[in-house]
């Protein structure tokens, strides 16, 4: 429906021209609906003067005073001057009559009720109320409106029109540009029929060209502003009850201010712009974006927004109500909002929006936002009259933040802390107040009240601080308050019987992280001390409170020293010119104390646990710890043993104590198995293992039982007593106790000749032990009588198992005759003997002087003598070799414990099956068959017999016999004759042929050809005159092993040739191992011999086909064929792992697709694809293994393996360890390892290190992130951020092991800088990383280098950002390298050495304390440490970058290879004594213009002979001898360093070549000039 068709269907749709011409001129006027004027209607017209208007509302000729008469409403009426008509016209719809004003119209109409239509053209209609449609101006004609109400439908048609003071009980049409409504007021009907509308006047339905400002108007009715129209809303009201009416635009719409409680609606294409006002929409009402753009600026929104389908941008404002991105895009620049900011596509699908936030403050934090929000907390106070926390985004706006603190109103608030957790991870001071943050904080506006309960700033996302520009508040940010700390918050306990006056940190402090210290005042003297009193009086307890683990630099530091407990920082002690450098303390009156002192006698019961006597004050027993109060004195009489811990804060005398002593008390005596750690003098008493000493053995990890004894009372009445016996269950017999005491370094040895024999000994100590013995230790060693089991006696060996007892000489007598002689040689006839042995005790620091002998903490008495029995065994049996069936006999002989039997020429091990034969002749002789292998050692020749096995000749020699296996080991001529089986052998005979050597087999073939013919040949009647004949012998087809014949020696004569060639072939070899004759048919079983686990069968058979299985049975049987079978059993090594290239690939043979081993197959598929199954726990032991894909089975352990290929682990499999690049599948379990590729959702994970973080983690897990290109265990993600860091999960179930590296070209890595959780960063010196089980801390470690020369320009400028070199100066030297004098900025021209200091220090030397700050505080090891693309630099003070000579032409210690920075140097660059910076630039540039492109300036000699061996083509040395400070391996390091030596290049070092020595530029230039002479001598 058209709302002007509806709402102003019969007004004008055009202008009228009226005048004071006859009426007949507004003839063809339009008429709203269609239709003209009719002529005739215009001619029935009257002239009058006063517009009047009769009861009714309608005009009426006043001349004729008919006012009363009742059909003035149809009667024409024209003023007589053309200011007005009151005419009839026709349209579509029929007549109507219609007042018109023309734009000489001035008449007021105030107070007058007109009904019927108007079209006003006068400048201003002015008051009136107007029942019947009123069109106000035309296309060419403006007409104003003031203080007229109109209650129908009006349109305004004039550009510019103004209507000000009116009221619209109806609709109005703004049709027209620059239409003005000031203080109007536009009420809504019941039935929401009016409408405020902007929009063309005809049927477009669009306002181009059309636009209106609303000034302060009081609008209860829909505005609606049309397609391509703006309206412009300045103040006023906007009260339009109902949830369908609203501001609805299609057009361009502006609020710059107002009070707004309707709906406001950017349609389709519309645009809504709200610079400022206050919206209360009250429920179900809403600002919506629904296909348009709603812009806010400025406002108070208490109300729903909403992007429906349009965007909504938000550049500041409030906002308590929801602000939600249904299906369209929400962008907040800035504002605050108390309310909730969400996308409902966060949590509803079927939404799209996207809520982006770039700047604003939100007390919630907003849903399914994009952009960086920051989180603001400050426990106990309030943002911008928020409760913490809020969160901030600061990208495109900068917040004003107000943080008020209410908390703990009886808290002085002395500062604010700053806690930023933004990327440069600040840690440290963060104090508003401190100086260094002052600087900054200024860039922020940050002020305070003057209570400091209160600080207002500016939420800053970076600052300018030297030069840089630095992150501020750009993460989240913690603020806490810095109260002083109450004497309330302590604890004091008064003194009772039970314990000391005391004052203890409160049940909320933090006594993890705060040192508490008292003093004590006495009240009557004001004597202050540190100690608690002793003396009887009156005392104030004052408290000073430290932050622990600061350093002696920090310890008083303000800013140090305050500590956070119930959300907020404390301020504890400090020192400083405020306070004129005296620490702060704390005290109150309620902190006061009186003292007194009592001596209490204890005893011990049974168990060795106090007695307390009923009444006894300031001794007290509970939980196994007897706690003696401050002045009191516990008594224990001389030898209880008290069998408790103590905590002594009094006096403790007497006693034997086994428990730990600890307090703050004194000892009067007392003997102690803890040491008590106390600084009054102390004597130590020990003994072995095999001693008590007062009852108690208690060793300790040096075999000692040690008692401390303390004895600070005089007189014999006061002594202590040792008490030490021997306990141990040692075969040898006591002799006595041996006394070992140290003082120091000096430690002296003596037997207590009082103790000889006694097993028992008592030892009293009188004090009080002077200073001089203090720290005097006494060992009393118990010492054991030496006997016959002590020494080792035989023919092979005589020796002392007692270190220290020497033999001095050995007599042997024979028991079984009394008679004989003692002897000093080991006796060799069979029988018992007596040796007796002489022994000596030489001594030294470790033996005492009594024949003592010291072996750790065992004795052993040395007496002169002792007697051992020796027993000969009866002569072994040594026969001569003989061979009996096949093999050695053994007859009578013992093998050892490898299985050899041993005799004087020969040996046989039964396990190799081997004889080894050495200096016999036994084989010149034998004719027999010899079964086993045979090893001919020097003196032995065989020359006759049939071998079966293989012989092997080590230094044997051969010259006949029969061999069923190739000889290994003789000389190749011997067996030159050797007919092989299926082959054959030629040879060049001259006359005669003697065949005396072949294998079995038969028959035998001679061919014989010559070129000439043969006259003769002797042998079995062959026919003569021919070139060529053959040959068969009567050698029979077939023998048995216990038959062969006698060898062949079948001689060929030739006659009548000079050269021919015979050819001898075995068709066939009879099986020469263990030949059976079989018949076909019959059922065969045959087994191999064992072997070890290394090894498996493995049957080659001829004559049979034998299965995979088969091949590897142990037994094997099988039905016989009709022809001959051979069965050989071998022994191949199983293979643990699937055999691979050099490159780890799996490898299959040709001719087979499948290979097995131990716990494993890799078979080959027909896409000749390789699959490798693992079906037993392996631990492959580091193995490479690729292929196409490796399963792990069922109840399968995998370990140490390393592969690039994807794997599938089967439930019940596990991988326990190795490397793996591929991706990992299947439903087993991953325990450890390393992992490049995915790991499926299906695999469970309980350890290992992840590039990618599986998604089926049982277990705890943490992060670990490396930067500046380092690697954990090789795994590096190619990260493209600043840091270059690599992160990987690392998932601990149980221990994980990490391995770190970096190569940091050109440094050497001192260590990692580790960040563990929140923890400050530490130093880190070891590569190798162990995380504990179900350790879920994040860690970051960070390389750190040692700065050098290569961190410089050329001009002598930091590469490294925060280091600035602050100067560069030269430094004369000795020739030691220490300084002797001033440096200078100026190259020195003097004779001498000189070194080029480049100076350092960081751009902040101390680190800012409001989190912005660039480096770590300075009392960690990391307070030089500069961070830069991932790397930390460790800067040194100062740098050495060159070191010159002036006056030599090379340095001291150089030689004439390695030139120096002398004559040539400076020759080359120009010899002018130029600053460091120049010579540092001049240097660079004449090398990088001389040597080859690309090439690097050497820094060492290495480097320096690399670079010229290189440059002169590589020649080789003319030695070959090698430097032993260059490794072996490194070939073209050694020719380049020794070429240069032999050419003079390079000074000579002698067999060192000193690769890591610093060579300077000088020294490069002038080698380089140097080689560059010798390869061009003509230049």
């Amino acid at each position: 429906m058209r709302l002007r068709t509806r709402v102003l269907s019969f007004m004008l749709a055009g202008s009228m021209m009226l005048s004071a011409t006859p009426v007949s001129a507004f003839a063809g006027t339009p008429v709203l609906g269609g239709g003209t004027v009719s002529p005739t209607a215009l001619s029935e017209t009257n002239s009058t003067g006063t517009l009047a208007f009769d009861q009714y509302g309608y005009p009426y000729d006043s001349t004729k005073g008919n006012e009363y008469e009742t059909n003035h409403h149809t009667t024409a009426v024209v003023s007589s001057d053309g200011s007005w008509a009151y005419q009839k016209f026709t349209n579509s719809q029929g007549d109507v009559y219609i007042l018109v004003l023309t734009e000489n119209f001035d008449q007021a109409l105030t107070g007058q009720t007109i009904n019927c239509q108007v079209i006003s053209k006068a400048p201003t209609l002015t008051g009136g109320t107007y029942n019947g449609i009123v069109q106000l101006g035309s296309t060419d004609q403006r007409s104003d409106a003031s203080g007229c109400t109109f209650n129908a439908p009006i349109a305004v048609l004039a550009a510019g029109t103004t209507l000000t003071g009116c009221t619209a009980n109806s609709s109005v049409q703004c049709a027209a540009a620059d239409i003005t409504l000031t203080g109007c007021t536009i009420n809504r009907k019941s039935d929401d029929s009016t409408v405020l509308w902007l929009s063309k006047y005809d049927d477009s339905n669009t306002a181009a060209g059309c636009s209106m400002t609303l000034n302060n108007c009081n609008v209860s009715c829909g505005v609606l502003v049309s397609t391509d129209g703006k309206a412009t809303i300045n103040g006023g009201t906007y009260n339009i009850p109902g949830e369908k009416m609203g501001i609805v635009a299609t057009g361009a719409v502006c609020i710059t201010g107002g009070e707004f409680t309707t709906q406001i609606v950017a349609s389709t294409n519309g645009s809504i712009t709200i610079e400022n006002g206050t919206f209360n929409l009250g429920e179900r009402k809403f600002i919506s974006a629904a296909g348009g753009d709603i812009t806010i600026e400025d406002g108070t929104f208490d109300s729903y927004l909403q992007a429906q389908t349009g965007s909504l941008t938000i550049k500041g404002g409030t906002f308590t109500g929801l602000v939600g991105a249904l299906n369209g895009n929400i962008t907040i620049e800035d504002g605050t909002f108390t309310g909730q900011a969400v996308a409902l596509s966060a949590n509803a699908p079927k939404y799209t929006g996207v809520l982006n936030i770039t700047g604003g403050v939100f007390a919630k934090e907003p849903q399914g936002a994009t952009g960086s929000l920051y989180k603001l907390s400050a426990e106990g106070a309030s943002f911008n009259g928020m409760a913490s926390p809020v969160y901030v985004a600061n990208q495109t706006a900068v917040p004003q933040i107000e943080i008020t603190y209410s908390a703990n109103p009886a808290h002085k608030v002395i500062a604010w802390r700053f806690d930023i957790d933004n990327s440069i991870k600040q840690h440290g001071n963060s104090d508003a107040t401190d100086p260094r943050a002052a600087v900054l904080l200024a860039q922020a506006n940050y002020q305070n009240s003057a209570d400091n309960r209160t600080i207002r700033f500016d939420c800053v996302p970076s600052i300018k601080y030297n030069g840089y520009t630095m992150g501020a508040l750009n993460a989240d940010t913690v603020f806490s308050p810095v109260l002083d700390v109450l004497p309330s918050e302590l604890t004091f306990h008064a003194a009772t019987e039970n314990g000391p006056a005391s004052v203890e940190l409160g049940a909320d402090m933090p006594a993890d992280r705060i040192d508490i210290s008292c003093f004590y005042t006495n009240v009557a003297t004001n004597e202050v001390s540190e100690e608690y009193p002793t003396e009887a009086g009156t005392y104030q307890i004052s408290v000073i409170l430290k932050a622990k683990g600061l350093s002696d630099e920090l310890k008083n530091n303000i800013y140090q020293n305050r500590v956070e407990w119930n959300g907020a920082y404390h301020q504890l002690s400090y020192a400083n010119e405020s306070t004129g450098n005296t620490l702060t303390s704390l005290t109150s009156e309620n902190w006061r104390f009186q003292i007194s002192t009592n001596t209490v006698t204890l005893t011990v019961d049974e168990n060795g646990a106090p007695v307390i006597p009923e009444n006894a004050k300031g001794v007290r027993y509970e939980n196994n710890t007897l706690t003696i109060d401050e002045h009191t004195t516990a008594q224990f009489a001389q030898g209880t043993t008290v069998k408790c811990d103590i905590v002594n804060n009094g006096t403790l005398d007497g006693g034997l104590f086994t428990g730990t002593v600890t307090g703050s008390g004194s000892i009067a005596r007392g003997l102690f198995l803890h040491d008590p750690k106390t600084s009054l003098p102390t004597m130590m008493l020990s003994v072995p293992e095999n001693a008590s000493l007062n009852g108690i053995t208690a060793p300790d990890a040096t075999g000692l039982t040690t008692l401390y004894a303390i004895n600070t009372l005089d007189g014999k009445d006061n002594m202590l007593l040792f008490i030490g016996d021997y306990i141990g269950m040692d075969p040898h017999t006591f002799y006595g106790w041996d006394l070992v005491y140290s003082l120091g370094d000096e430690e002296n040895s003596d037997v207590e000749k009082n103790y000889i024999g006694h097993t028992h000994f008592e030892q009293p100590m009188y004090g009080p032990i002077p200073d001089g013995m203090n720290g005097v230790r006494c060992i009393f060693l118990p010492v054991l009588e030496m006997n016959a089991s002590d020494l080792t006696i035989t023919a092979d060996k005589t020796e002392s198992k007692i270190t220290g007892a020497v033999i001095d000489s050995v007599q042997y007598v024979d028991e079984s005759d009394p008679n004989a002689a003692p002897s000093t040689v080991y006796p060799t006839k069979a029988g018992k003997y007596k040796a007796i042995v002489t022994l000596t005790c030489p001594g030294d620091s470790t033996y005492s002087k009594a024949r003592v002998a010291r072996i750790g903490n065992l004795c052993y008495h040395v007496p002169e003598t002792l007697e051992v029995e020796v027993t000969v065994e009866r002569e072994p049996v040594q026969p001569e070799l003989s061979i009996v069936n096949g093999l050695p006999d053994t007859t009578g002989m013992e093998a050892d414990a490898e299985g050899v039997y041993t005799s004087k020429n020969w040996s046989y091990n039964k396990n190799t099956n081997t004889l080894s034969v050495t200096n016999s002749s036994y084989f010149e002789t034998f004719t027999g068959l010899v079964s086993c292998k045979v090893v001919a050692g020097e003196g032995v020749k065989i020359s006759n017999g049939y071998f079966m096995d293989t012989v092997t000749f080590d230094g044997g020699t051969v010259d006949g016999g029969w061999f069923a296996k190739e000889p290994v080991g003789c000389d190749p001529s011997a067996v030159h004759s050797i007919a092989y089986a299926d082959g054959t052998t030629e040879f060049t005979v001259n006359k005669t042929l003697t065949v005396t050597k072949i294998w079995y087999g038969g028959p035998l073939k001679v061919n014989i050809s010559t070129e000439t013919p043969i006259y003769s040949v002797g042998k079995n009647y062959l026919p003569h005159q021919t070139t060529s004949l053959d040959y068969t012998s009567e050698y029979p087809t077939d023998y048995v092993l216990n038959s062969l014949p006698a060898p062949v020696l079948s001689t060929f004569t030739l006659s009548g040739v000079t050269d021919a060639y015979v050819m001898l072939d075995t068709t066939y070899r009879l099986n020469m191992t263990d030949p059976q004759e079989l018949h076909e048919g019959v059922q065969v079983t045959v087994k191999a011999d064992a072997c070890d686990a290394d090894h498996q069968v493995e049957w080659v058979a001829t004559g049979l086909e034998l299965s995979e299985e088969q091949k590897h049975s142990a037994e094997l049987t099988f039905t016989m064929p009709g022809n001959a079978v051979t069965l050989t059993a071998t022994y191949p090594s199983i293979h643990k792992v699937p055999p691979t290239d050099g490159e780890g690939n799996v490898t299959i043979p040709e001719g087979t697709d499948e290979v097995k081993g131990d716990g494993w197959t890799a078979k080959k598929d027909d896409e000749g694809k390789t699959t490798v199954t693992i079906t037993g726990d392996k631990d492959f032991k580091d193995t490479t293994l690729n292929c196409d894909k490796i399963t792990i089975g069922s109840n399968t352990t995998v370990s140490n393996i390393t592969t690039e290929t994807d794997v599938t682990v089967d439930a019940g499999g596990t991988i326990a360890s190795g490397t793996f690049s591929g991706d990992v599948s299947g439903t087993g379990t991953i325990e450890g390892g390393t992992f490049t590729g995915t790991v499926d959702s299906s695999v469970t994970v309980t350890g290992g290190v992840f590039a990618n973080e599986p998604t089926n983690i049982a277990a705890s897990k943490a992060k670990v992130t490396v930067t500046g290109g380092a690697t954990v265990n090789n795994l590096k993600n190619d990260s493209t951020n600043e840091s270059r860091s690599s992160t990987v999960t690392v998932v601990t179930g149980k221990e994980q092991a990490i391995q770190l590296s970096a190569e940091i070209e050109g440094h050497d890595l001192i260590g990692w800088q580790e960040t563990a959780g929140n923890s400050d960063p530490t130093l880190n010196r070891d590569s190798s990383i162990t995380i504990n089980q179900n350790d879920e801390t994040e860690r970051t470690f960070t390389p750190v280098v040692m700065m050098n020369e290569k961190d410089l320009t050329a001009a002598g400028e930091s590469k490294i950002t925060g280091v600035t070199v602050t100067s560069l100066l030269y430094y004369p030297v000795n020739d030691a390298g220490e300084i002797t004098g001033e440096g200078s900025a100026e190259r020195p021209t003097e004779d001498g050495s000189y070194i080029l200091v480049a100076m350092l220090e960081l751009s902040s030397q101390e680190p800012s304390e409001n989190g912005i700050a660039l480096f770590a505080a300075e009392n960690t090891d990391l307070s030089r440490v500069v961070e830069q693309d991932g790397i930390g630099y460790y800067v040194p003070e100062s740098l050495t970058v060159e070191r010159i000579t002036n006056g030599e032409d090379v340095p001291s210690d150089t030689g004439s290879g390695d030139s120096g920075a002398g004559g040539a140097a400076v020759a080359v660059i120009g010899g002018a004594a130029i600053g460091g910076a120049a010579y540092l630039i001049g240097t660079q540039v004449y090398l990088t213009s001389v040597l080859p492109e690309g090439a690097s300036i050497p820094t060492n000699r290495q480097q320096l002979a690399d670079l010229l061996w290189t440059a002169a083509g590589k020649p080789q040395p003319a030695s070959t001898a090698l430097f032993t400070d260059i490794s072996a391996e490194a070939a073209d390091s050694q020719k380049a360093a020794r070429w240069c030596v032999e050419q003079g290049l390079l000074k000579d070092t002698g067999s060192t070549f000193k690769p890591d020595k610093h060579t300077f530029r000088p020294q490069v230039i002038k080698a380089w000039n140097d080689l560059q002479a010798k390869l061009n001598p003509q230049k």
